[in-house]
């Protein structure tokens, strides 16, 4: 709907995704659950204006979504009297009780071996991930939000006549500005300085969003690399199943090669020839 020339097929798609936007935005629901959608509100809003209004790149238009987001839910906290322990609570209790529904027919093996010592592993290990989507709430679901963002473009760029705003691109040519890489380095201080506790979960989740939006770059990094050298379908799956069993290596190796592309530009020195003599 945001195409001066639109079709039937945009049309009614608009129309359908407006319809479920309002009818989910007036249904009740927790704290957490309206919070997300303020969320939403927010950066659709601000990422549909930039994409009529600008020449920005999807990446760049996402970020400045996100983080109007951020600013307005910031504020409906100061002015609603919202409570982030409210917040913390629900998703501990959910993820909770999510996690222990999954893994409950373990725990009944268990309880028949006998096997108190593999109950309590379970009880442990169930308190820790809850205790983490807790802490990362607000990053998981920015993180979401950039997805969402991304399929919604992609989908417009198939379905509308006359799109508007740079389309999503390739992987391989996934990049951003460099100055992102203040958003990891502050952040970064804050969890390290102890005076700083106060700011130490938000600095998390913002370093939490930084490094996967580097670990994405390194990742692009690698599928460039991959296409000059000429590697095959064989040679993708291979690296597929090898990041699946070594998922926390290819992550940290995925961010170094996206911190080290946005200093050097690895692609562009791929891609250009030999300065001659």
């Amino acid at each position: 709907m945001a195409t001066p020339s639109r079709g039937r097929a945009e049309l009614i798609t608009g129309v359908l995704a407006a319809a479920t936007s309002i009818a989910w935005m007036l249904l009740p629901g927790p704290l957490p659950e309206q919070m997300v959608r303020a969320a939403l509100v927010f950066a659709t809003v601000t990422f549909v204006g930039l994409t009529l209004v600008s020449r920005l790149s999807f990446t760049h238009r996402s970020l400045l979504a996100l983080g109007v987001a951020v600013a307005g839910i910031a504020l409906l906290f100061g002015l609603l009297g919202w409570s982030w322990d409210e917040v913390t609570w629900w998703v501990r209790s959910r993820t909770s009780y999510a996690t222990r529904l999954a893994v409950s027919g373990l725990r009944v093996a268990a309880r028949a071996e006998d096997s108190p010592a593999l109950g309590q592993q379970f009880d442990a290990w169930i308190a820790t991930s809850s205790d983490i989507a807790s802490s990362f709430f607000p990053a998981l679901v920015a993180l979401e939000m950039f997805l969402g963002m991304a399929l919604a473009t992609t989908l417009y760029h198939r379905i509308s006549r006359a799109p508007r705003g740079k389309p999503l691109g390739r992987l391989r040519e996934f990049r951003f500005s460099e100055h992102l890489g203040w958003l990891a380095v502050i952040p970064l201080v804050i969890v390290l300085l102890p005076r700083l506790a106060v700011l130490k979960l938000a600095a998390s989740n913002l370093l939490l969003v930084t490094g996967a939006l580097y670990a994405l770059r390194g990742i692009a990094v690698a599928v460039a690399g991959a296409a000059l050298a000429g590697s095959g379908p064989l040679t993708a799956v291979f690296a597929v199943v090898t990041g699946f069993f070594l998922l926390p290596v290819v992550l940290g190796g995925a961010v170094l090669l996206g911190v080290l592309d946005a200093g050097v530009d690895l692609r562009r020195r791929w891609t250009q020839p030999p300065a001659s003599d």
